[in-house]
């Protein structure tokens, strides 16, 4: 690179800012120099950005915007902003000034403040929009009827939102009313997620916030740096503890035993409030006992009864197939037990000493043949 291209780049870096102007980044992505184990270094043609500028302003709609929690805002969010400021000449940031909770740990002024901070030229840019077809409502109310406007957001959101934001399109309905010749899609690929940020700040986890977030570790609103505020919201707003797939399958079908129960016993309204629970009995280690406990639940007894009885516990199991007679004999062997047989196996035979001669006489046709 010559003396003239590196005072060209050098100047139209300054006058793009921080963030160097769209059109100019466009340029010196497609005019690449790259020599043998060096760094590649950008080649500028002042006459090509100038036409790219001249090329890309022609080519923007009436209006532009986008819509997210931005909770917290990152590098990839700051992406998005910027493509939106170039698609349109009017343009919005719409985010829900409601939300608050677990995912959405900051509340709107706290966020909206660190957005401009993040990057200062959204500022006025904002606007609070509890969803993208009310942010569409306000944006009509501006620009007014028969004009293209363009959504910046990446394919996945596009899927839904786009079909969401044509479909009530000259359609009004409790998000107000807007009527655009066309709702045109800008992609902006994502390149980071807010979840990760926000779960960097619940470890502790600094160097990774800042990593993803792309922001400068000694920014400050309020007095307060980003981590520690991120933190600090995401303490006072802990994520709710995730049932295991189990409980929920139990929960369900404990509700679904509580209704069939209510349904059977036609039970009062305070009765059905007085909710479903269990005791376990440790001390119950034998059948008689349980036994003896399920006749007094039944209302069998009117005295207790003593847990040993009048007979002894020897429990039985019949078994009527040869898969039933090997589950059995294994669970013997683990247990270390062994039964007493008290019926064999095959047809049940009757003892000699049994009559076996039917006492009931030979029946004898009447005069009749019956």
């Amino acid at each position: 690179m010559n003396l003239r291209e590196l005072f060209e780049a050098g100047a139209l870096a300054t006058l793009a800012g921080p963030a160097i102007n769209r059109a100019a980044r466009r340029v010196a992505s497609k005019e690449v120099e790259k020599d043998a184990g060096a760094v590649a270094v950008p080649r500028v043609n002042a006459k090509a950005v100038a036409q790219a500028q001249e090329k890309e302003e022609n080519s923007k709609v009436a209006a532009a915007f986008c819509f997210g929690r931005f909770n917290p805002a990152h590098q990839g969010h700051a992406g998005v902003w910027d493509e939106v400021a170039g698609v349109g000449h009017k343009w919005y940031i719409g985010t829900n000034p409601t939300t608050i909770g677990p995912n959405d740990p900051l509340p709107f002024n706290v966020k909206s403040a660190w957005m401009e901070a993040i990057d200062p030229k959204i500022k006025g840019h904002i606007v609070g929009e509890t969803s993208v077809v009310t942010l569409a409502s306000k944006i009509y109310a501006d620009i007014g009827e028969g004009n293209y406007v363009n959504y910046v957001t990446d394919q996945t959101d596009w899927a839904w939102s786009g079909k969401l934001l044509k479909q009530y399109n000259g359609v009004k309905g409790p998000h107000g009313y807007y009527n655009f010749k066309d709702i045109l899609h800008v992609e902006s690929p994502r390149v980071t997620s807010a979840t990760d940020l926000r779960n960097a700040a619940r470890a502790g986890n600094e160097k990774l916030f800042y990593k993803l977030s792309g922001t400068d570790p000694s920014l400050t609103v309020g007095g307060k740096r980003y981590f520690e505020t991120v933190a600090e919201a995401c303490g006072q707003h802990p994520e709710k503890v995730k049932k295991s797939k189990s409980v929920k399958e139990t929960n369900q079908l404990i509700r679904q035993r509580k209704k069939e129960l209510v349904e059977a016993q036609h039970l009062s309204k305070v009765e059905q409030e007085a909710g479903i629970f269990a005791k376990r009995y440790d001390n119950m280690d034998t059948y008689y006992d349980m036994y003896r406990f399920g006749v007094a639940i039944a209302g069998g007894d009117v005295h207790p009864v003593t847990g040993d009885g009048p007979v002894s516990d020897s429990p039985s199991v019949w078994m009527y197939t040869q898969q039933d007679a090997d589950k059995v004999a294994k669970a013997e062997k683990r247990q270390g037990v062994k039964g007493t047989t008290i019926i064999g196996k095959g047809q049940s035979k009757e003892l000699d000493s049994i009559n076996k001669k039917s006492t009931t006489a030979s029946r004898k046709p009447n005069k009749y043949g019956v």
